[in-house]
């Protein structure tokens, strides 16, 4: 049924800007499914975007996005279909305010059933804007915040994924794909990147969830970049 969701964190290894979250409403309509909301999340383009680096007697970076965003999700067992929009700003020490606002379009089906797992296959294509280039990279800018920030930012995958769903037990999936990257501006170009990403729950006992998230993402006209955490939640 309808949903309101809300979340926070706490980061205390970043020099400003501490506080993430998002809000967000649901609203199932049939085999669709209808979300709004906003969300404030660091950036992890670089140390200095992440966390922050005193340049010059000044902080510098510790780049946050807070954004609108507008989902619509559809599809069964069989299929699926999903689309976002968002838009907003990318904000942080030592530059003004920036403009960003970005699409995402995918689908996917399942491809193989056998004991439990499935094997999906599909498609994923993102475009992503910014006003400026704040990433220091083209301008020599020993100032820069350096986030990853072209005016265009293509991005189309073929999708191949792994699920296994036990319920209320836990999940698994496993999901990547490599990418034809097109990115504006200067030291822009057509390039092939890619990522993946790792995510597993499992519940122990009736009141706690221990969870395991990782990705890798290769963007070769700025990064190569690897997250992995891991989260224990109470159950109430």
């Amino acid at each position: 049924g309808e949903a309101l969701r809300l979340r926070l964190g706490w980061d205390g290894s970043r020099l400003a800007d501490r506080v993430a979250g998002d809000c967000r409403w649901e609203q199932p309509a049939g085999s669709l499914r209808l979300s709004a909301g906003v969300l404030h999340a660091p950036r992890q383009d670089s140390y200095r975007a992440l966390v922050g680096e005193i340049v010059r007697g000044a902080l510098r970076g510790a780049a946050s996005d807070t954004l609108g965003e507008v989902r619509l999700d559809g599809g069964d067992a069989d299929a699926g279909l999903h689309l976002a929009v968002h838009a907003g700003a990318v904000t942080g020490a030592g530059f003004d305010a920036t403009f960003t606002a970005g699409a995402t379009a995918s689908a996917d089906r399942p491809l193989l059933r056998a004991g439990g797992w499935i094997v999906r296959g599909g498609a994923r294509v993102d475009a992503t804007h910014h006003a400026r280039d704040l990433s220091g990279l083209h301008d020599g800018d020993p100032l820069a915040p350096g986030l990853f920030s072209p005016p265009l930012f293509l991005d189309a995958s073929p999708r191949l994924g792994l699920l296994r769903d036990g319920g209320a037990a836990g999940r698994l999936s496993l999901e990547g794909g490599p990418a034809l990257q097109l990115t504006a501006g200067p030291g822009g170009g057509v390039r092939v990147g890619g990522d993946a990403a790792l995510s597993a729950t499992r519940r122990l006992g009736d009141r706690f969830r221990a969870s395991l998230e990782g990705r890798l993402e290769l963007v070769p006209a700025a990064y190569l970049r690897a997250g992995l955490s891991v989260a224990l939640a109470a159950l109430f």
